[in-house]
């Protein structure tokens, strides 16, 4: 989940605020299973953190693009969430042990 952006790159405070209050309320109501804010690393730092301590993988969407993956994209949310919502899907988290996107795959070990 992102903000909307200014003509800077800057999150809009009321965008940011409405994300806070969507975040929160999903949190609350259960659906949330993990919960990360991408850094310096974007998406795919974040993901790979998230999926590292429990020994999962994770099978990117198609619909990503390698900017959407690797770009900044601070003030966002990624969100594990149980059932379905409105969201935007990163993808899957896997039980393999492998990071994957589109054709290409590699695990754990070799990270």
């Amino acid at each position: 989940l992102t903000p909307e952006l200014d003509g800077n790159g800057l999150p809009k405070t009321a965008s940011l605020l409405a994300l806070f209050d969507k975040v929160t309320a999903l949190q609350r109501s259960g659906k949330v299973k993990a919960s990360y804010t991408p850094g310096m690393g974007g998406v795919a730092e974040a993901v790979l953190k998230m999926a590292l301590g429990n020994s999962l993988g994770f099978r990117f969407s198609d619909k990503l693009s390698l900017k959407d993956i690797f770009g900044y994209n601070y003030a966002a949310f990624i969100l594990e969430v149980e059932g379905e919502t409105d969201l935007p899907v990163l993808g899957e988290v896997t039980s393999d042990g492998k990071f994957t996107y589109g054709t290409e795959s590699m695990s754990l070990c070799e990270l």
